[in-house]
């Protein structure tokens, strides 16, 4: 019973061109809860705040970073504090928010964030090179069907001073562990892209080198936390990917019921494995 529409589902519906980080994630949590957002691609009902929340924060850090770094190439001082404030009020949309409560509530957690963000940048040696970049793995099953193509977007690119370079994803929300971040499967799809040569330095479009270092910077406790990848990592992590990848290419769309991740998921109210539901009802 809960392996609705399997297999039989892809040849009436097509899977999506590309698969993405959060697209692995999802299946990796409930194969039907997949298949439900990207094969029957039904629209999700509900809207979630911290999704708009970090989606403003986000866009005023790369406004102000970029802004800094135009600042620095003219031999001009750090734009102020006023300019990451304008930043965020350039993404901000309170209509995105479920409600006014709710627009309200998230919009006096961004200041503090904004503050603690402004100081460390002011406080970075660092050398912002690139924000929001896309990239685009293709990776081989090994079965002779077609490449699995993997896309993804890398917040930012830092260059230290000794020539080293650092990726960095924004983190709104809960703070994760060391161990956490260690085994972060986002960091390890940038790593893998990077390695790939997929990722180009813009002033020389030459493909920039792999990095030293891997951060997830979790915003709104001012905490940064790194890691990094070995080469041995990254085959086993492409080795994953691809797994994944055949495993939904297959039509393995079975759930996966769980009493937290069902009441949680946007499609609690029509899937009929969810938790504590009857056979047969």
């Amino acid at each position: 019973r809960h392996s609705t529409a399997g297999h039989g589902l892809l040849s009436v519906a097509s899977l999506p061109e590309s698969f993405s980080h959060s697209q692995f994630r999802l299946y990796q949590e409930c194969p039907l809860e997949y298949s439900l957002a990207n094969v029957f691609r039904i629209p999700a009902q509900e809207r979630k705040g911290y999704f708009e929340f970090g989606s403003a924060i986000h866009g005023a850090f790369e406004t102000f970073t970029i802004a800094r770094r135009e600042a620095r190439a003219a031999g001009l001082p750090d734009p102020g504090f006023e300019a990451l404030q304008a930043g965020l009020e350039q993404e901000w949309e309170p209509t995105a928010f479920v409600d006014s409560q709710a627009a309200a509530h998230y919009r006096a957690r961004s200041e503090p964030v904004l503050r603690r963000f402004f100081d460390r940048e002011l406080r970075s040696a660092t050398e912002a090179l690139v924000f929001e970049q896309q990239f685009t793995l293709e990776l081989d099953p090994g079965n002779g069907a077609a490449p699995i193509r993997f896309r993804g977007v890398i917040d930012r690119i830092d260059r230290h001073p000794d020539g080293s370079l650092e990726v960095i994803d924004y983190k709104t929300g809960r703070t994760k562990s060391q161990r956490d971040v260690d085994d972060d499967e986002q960091l390890s799809a940038y790593a893998l892209a990077m390695r790939s040569g997929t990722v180009a330095d813009p002033a020389s479009g030459r493909p920039l080198p792999s990095p030293s270092r891997l951060t997830l910077y979790f915003a709104e406790s001012d905490l940064a936390l790194s890691t990094t990848r070995t080469d041995e990592q990254l085959d086993a992590f492409r080795d994953h990917l691809v797994a994944v990848a055949l495993r939904i290419r297959s039509g393995d769309f079975a759930a996966n019921p769980d009493y937290r991740r069902c009441s949680r998921c946007d499609y609690r109210g029509i899937c009929p494995s969810r938790w504590g539901e009857p056979p047969g009802a």
